[in-house]
């Protein structure tokens, strides 16, 4: 036996009374009919009347982000960002190349797929400086993994996103080397396969996926343990082959953009130089269509 559920919370006042009348007729956009004994099929049975039943149903029929191999992971918290965490264009490339400056992936703005890492955290000695700062906080010895957590997974690659962004969910590359931290979590795969952390990367990217996340937030945190609860579907190799593909492509042109950025790794040359033109408005116009073209 179902339930109806009528939404007028976004209509005026003055609208409220029609919005009833229209949703006691069946296929009104403001009634729901919903089972609530699917509610405690999704993680914390969340009030999603909104939610069709084959949706809660996907929370049931396949696994969740944190299993078949997968893994999300908390980072760090330096408590003293100040002293820790310098822009990449601060430390010196000799300090980069050496065991003291590790890339530090630390949230950011929103951007699916391709993010550069501005950031260095410095980690000399496998963070010793930062550990015994920690310990000095919050006392005594190995108190330290409070706040720097999940240590064992720093230099592998994988996918990481920013807790919280104005535009919404977004996961992004994460290459081999860096360290991650608590505001931007990463996610692995067992064996570090580029082509399974590709494909879960246009997965996670997906529209789909991001409903899924939604339906289990009361407000706007990208938490580690709603991503671990999210439903995943079961690739085979060809799917994974065709996605990792797409995902890589995506990346790369990205990247690409990022290419005329002064401040960015990823820096070949100024916007204006890599188009051709006569004149230096009709290279802007040449570059403007280029960008265009590769965000499309």
């Amino acid at each position: 036996m179902k339930t109806v559920f009528i939404r007028a919370i976004e209509a005026a006042d003055d609208e409220k009374a029609a919005v009833l009348r229209e949703a006691v007729q069946a296929g009104s956009q403001s009634r729901f009919d919903a089972d609530v004994s699917t509610f405690s099929q999704v993680p914390r049975s969340p009030f999603a009347y909104w939610a069709s039943d084959d949706i809660r149903a996907c929370f049931a029929n396949n696994p969740r982000f944190e299993s078949e191999r997968r893994t999300a992971k908390v980072g760090l918290q330096t408590s003293d960002d100040f002293r820790f965490v310098r822009l990449a264009y601060e430390v010196s490339p000799r300090s980069q190349k050496s065991v003291l400056w590790f890339p530090f992936s630390k949230g950011g703005s929103f951007s699916r797929f391709y993010a550069d890492v501005v950031l260095f955290i410095h980690w000399q000695h496998d963070g010793s400086m930062a550990k015994a700062w920690a310990e000095s906080l919050y006392g005594g010895a190995h108190h330290w993994s409070r706040r720097l957590q999940n240590v064992d997974f720093f230099y592998r690659p994988g996918l990481t996103w920013p807790r919280r962004t104005q535009g919404g969910l977004s996961f992004r590359i994460m290459p081999r080397g860096c360290i991650f931290a608590d505001k931007g979590p990463a996610a692995f795969v067992n064996d570090d396969a580029s082509d399974k952390l590709l494909s879960l990367a246009a997965i996670s990217n997906s529209r789909p996926f991001s409903a899924l996340v939604e339906m289990q937030m009361a407000f706007g945190s990208y938490e580690v343990g709603v991503i671990q609860r999210t439903p995943i579907p079961v690739l085979d190799p060809s799917q994974i082959s065709l996605l990792s593909k797409l995902a890589h492509r995506i990346w790369s042109l990205k990247r690409l953009l990022d290419s005329r950025t002064e401040n960015s790794h990823a820096l070949s040359l100024p916007a204006l130089l890599q188009v051709a033109a006569v004149d230096l408005k009709g290279r802007a116009e040449a570059w403007a269509n280029h960008a265009s073209t590769l965000q499309a």
